[in-house]
């Protein structure tokens, strides 16, 4: 019994200790990088709940405002565009923190309730960072 314990100790420490650092580096890029992002870029980010037919809402990452003269207004990014193939604001943030004259490239569908969001139809924007 003792022979087992110590290895299932062990694994539990280590799952543990590595979920703190994913858990850390997420918290760190939403505080240190999104503030920088939303203001260089004109825009903001929510995570709202759509009802998309599942038997519960579903959170979203989606954008909440966007600056009339932000380069995101200017390559047609809308309040309320979910942001799909990023699973956690942190990597949105990371997928923006790039170099000036660096393209990123976004993927958002339209807001609202109505189909599943893994159904509707996704805009591929490209842009080049100021």
């Amino acid at each position: 019994m003792k022979k087992l314990l110590i290895p299932f100790i062990t694994i539990l420490v280590l799952a543990t200790g590595y979920a703190l650092v994913l858990f850390g580096h997420e918290m760190c890029l939403q505080v240190t990088v999104r503030p920088k992002i939303e203001k260089e870029l004109g825009f903001t980010l929510g995570t709202p709940y759509v009802d998309d037919g599942s038997p519960r809402k579903s959170e979203v990452i989606a954008i909440s405002t966007v600056s009339t003269n932000g380069i995101l207004h200017k390559n047609g990014v809308q309040p309320g565009d979910i942001i799909v193939r990023e699973k956690t604001i942190g990597n949105f943030c990371k997928r923006l923190d790039q170099p000036h004259g660096e393209e990123v490239t976004l993927y958002l569908v339209s807001d609202g309730d109505g189909l599943p969001v893994q159904q509707r139809p996704v805009k591929e924007i490209a842009f080049v960072m100021p």
